[in-house]
């Protein structure tokens, strides 16, 4: 018995590639945050979003000033760079799957527990030394798409103190579910400045906080915010914030309704 042959599905790059017009450009990246740029960068720079053979994705047909600032976005995420290919002729490089990129340099992702020992919150940070466009990165990806960190649990992201007041390009959230961004302690020295940026988080569904690099840093925090982060000391502060993030063990002080961060 003979069965009739099949042909193989076509790939779904083909069409777009040979579609594209003369002078876009085709931006390949991996991850949930670089999609998230991606699919953004689409409105305005044109061109459809695909994935790749080998995994990650792929605008198609985008125009170059968009698509460049997408790919510039994307690059000060860490891990491996986005590539930027002129069509038509650089099309061909991405019906090939591309070579396994170097393990990324991820944000480090602490988990939060409350009294009970149970998951709460998450905190990512930022790794030493990256740019301040990283972290305006994240939260625009985040804002607009949030990757499956820790799915149910509330999102606290440590961002730089910025000059201007800038804030996530979408709604957050509300309410108890609100991702809070974590401003550092410096922020306190300039008033007008954070009240500016508090003002913009809040109009996007934002909440905030402060992070202190040691326990010294709590007594600085005394109910002005609407969350803190620290390492915990031997002994309470004078004054303790209303809502508390500890960042270290539970000490015996630590109020009821604090929030610890896990052993790792």
């Amino acid at each position: 018995m003979t069965h009739p042959a099949t042909t193989p599905a076509p790939d779904p790059l083909h069409q777009p590639l040979a579609a594209a017009p003369p002078g876009t450009l085709a931006v390949a990246a991996d991850g949930a945050l670089a999609r998230a740029l991606l699919e953004e960068a689409s409105w305005s720079a044109g061109g459809v979003l695909l994935p790749l053979p080998g995994g990650g994705w792929a605008l198609v047909g985008a125009a170059e000033a968009p698509a460049r600032r997408a790919a510039g976005f994307i690059a000060g995420l860490g891990g491996a760079p986005p590539r930027l290919l002129a069509l038509p002729e650089g099309g061909a490089s991405l019906l090939a799957p591309s070579p396994a990129p170097p393990p990324p340099v991820l944000p480090r992702l602490r988990l939060l527990l409350d009294a009970e020992g149970v998951a709460w919150g998450q905190l990512l940070s930022p790794g030493a030394g990256e740019r301040e466009e990283a972290c305006r990165a994240l939260l625009r990806g985040l804002a607009h798409d949030p990757p499956p960190l820790r799915p149910g649990l509330r999102l606290f992201l440590e961002c730089p103190e910025e000059d201007r007041a800038d804030a996530p390009g979408g709604q957050g959230g509300s309410g108890g579910r609100a991702p809070v961004a974590v401003l550092p302690l410096v922020a306190l020295s300039r008033p007008a400045a954070l009240r500016a940026r508090r003002d913009v988080l809040a109009r996007s569904g934002w909440d905030h906080g402060l992070i202190g690099p040691d326990a010294e840093a709590l007594g600085w925090m005394d109910g002005g915010e609407p969350w803190a982060l620290a390492p915990p000391g031997p002994v309470p502060p004078a004054v303790l914030p209303q809502r508390l993030v500890l960042l270290g063990p539970r000490p015996a002080w630590a109020p009821r309704d604090a929030l610890h961060e896990a052993a790792t």
